[in-house]
């Protein structure tokens, strides 16, 4: 079209288009196949990921996690939903309640029976068994494929549960909580850290106080921080309990027990 006709048209030409030509499918190669007829009826299974493992895998490498606090007033106003909502909180904080009990329990019957079975850390494979001993699935216990070092204080764990309560304990249901549990798992592994944080110490000196018959306080917390590498001897500030062959060997014994190393001295 010319630019006078263009003028005298108002309008712009239409672009030319090619038609796109489909190709013709090639006869599959079969020259070099020893067996070229084959049962693609049973296809092999393709490795599947959890939708919900492969986004949060992804948002790892962008984002940290993180807990926002809110009235849940001002997520909803629905009286339904907020009950709903209200009795899964509850349920998992349950479920969350038991599971900090169980691990207490059970670390202190090994540290009692058979102490080389003690975990050096508590992992997330160790927190799913644990999920599934103090929960039931359809009204029953499931207890399959839990570990033999478990099942002693499984049952001794239930059994105390059961005296407690004076009947049957009323254990929450799974009831397909499992995913909350990811992110419930982080709580827990935050809070056992802060935990150690905050009272080991403490801790330790008043199971040292207790176990070698010792008076003075102040002494005992000076066993704890030097055991937990906390305090080192410093010439420039003494300390009165500095330099005691029993506390030295003390000391020593309890930090060859509990396997600790890295010495500031």
């Amino acid at each position: 079209m010319t630019r006078g006709k263009i003028l005298e048209t108002g309008k712009l030409p239409a672009p030319k288009i090619k038609p796109r030509i489909k190709e013709p499918d090639k006869p599959p190669d079969i020259a070099n196949v020893e067996n070229p007829i084959q049962d693609t009826s049973e296809e092999k299974e393709k490795k599947r990921t959890r939708k919900d493992k492969k986004i949060s895998g992804w948002e790892k490498k962008f984002y940290k996690f993180r807990c926002i606090k809110m009235k849940l007033n001002t997520f909803t106003r629905d009286d339904t939903l907020l009950d709903v909502i209200r009795n899964e909180v509850k349920e998992l904080n349950h479920i969350i309640f038991l599971m900090y009990h169980y691990i207490n329990f059970h670390i202190l019957y090994l540290l009692e029976n058979n102490p080389e079975l003690v975990p050096k850390s508590i992992k997330h494979g160790c927190i799913e068994k644990i999920y599934r001993i103090v929960t039931k699935e359809k009204g029953k216990f499931n207890d399959k494929g839990i570990p033999v070092q478990y099942h002693e204080s499984m049952k001794l764990f239930r059994e105390h549960l059961n005296i407690a309560s004076k009947g049957e304990y009323p254990y929450p249901s799974r009831n397909y909580r499992g995913a909350l549990l990811n992110n419930a798992s982080q709580y827990m592994t935050t809070a056992v850290n802060n935990h150690l944080k905050l009272n080991l110490e403490k801790r330790l000196a008043k199971y040292l106080k207790i176990r070698e018959k010792e008076s003075d306080g102040a002494k005992a917390h000076y066993w704890a921080q030097r055991i937990l590498n906390l305090r080192v001897i410093n010439p420039e500030y003494p300390s009165k309990f500095d330099n005691n062959e029993k506390s030295e060997k003390l000391i020593s014994d309890i930090r060859q027990e509990l396997e600790i190393t890295g010495d500031k001295n």
